[in-house]
């Protein structure tokens, strides 16, 4: 009796260890399987179908941010120095009317050369993929920050209109 029980046991024992075996080797596979279809989904995800349409976009936007270098020294020069002078520091790069809009704003009777030097600290494209794009402008000196939103042609590195803008957030008591 005791040796049928044994037997029974043992092969209990060994259908459960065949069972283990099995289910592990189908869980390897299985591994490899998905494995395999996240490195395949991964592929199609990088997988870019272009046309056209979105290489012109790719390279408006290329553009616009290339676009901030320019008009970063651009700005510098439109912030430290009287409007009058900028058909002569910077020819041909500030249309008239922003030049008439920034006299305006600064007054005729600012004085230049005591008005503090301003630090151009951030451009930052407003839209990418217009074909005139937008560009927030933020200039700091020790006494203030200003910023204007700037029309600004990066094919033609032109400044077509300029208007200031009231701070707020961190900039606004930024010294």
């Amino acid at each position: 009796m005791l040796k049928k029980i044994l037997i029974s046991v043992t092969a209990i024992l060994i259908i459960m260890m065949g069972i283990a075996l099995y289910q592990g080797n189908q869980l390897k596979v299985e591994q490899q399987q998905l494995t395999k279809k996240q490195k395949e989904l991964k592929e199609k995800k990088t997988t870019v179908f272009s046309s056209g349409e979105d290489e012109a976009l790719e390279d408006r936007y290329q553009t616009t941010l290339r676009g901030t270098d320019r008009l970063k020294a651009l700005m510098a020069i439109v912030l430290n120095n009287d409007p009058t002078k900028y058909d002569s520091l910077a020819p041909g790069k500030v249309l008239r009317s922003a030049q008439n809009y920034l006299q305006s704003v600064n007054g005729a009777s600012v004085d230049f050369s005591s008005r503090p030097h301003f630090e151009i600290k951030q451009v930052s494209p407003n839209t990418y993929y217009s074909m005139k794009p937008q560009y927030l402008v933020i200039g700091q000196s020790k006494e203030q920050n200003v910023a204007y939103l700037v029309d600004y042609d990066p094919y033609i590195d032109e400044i077509m209109a300029i208007k200031k803008m009231r701070i707020q957030g961190d900039f606004q008591n930024e010294k």
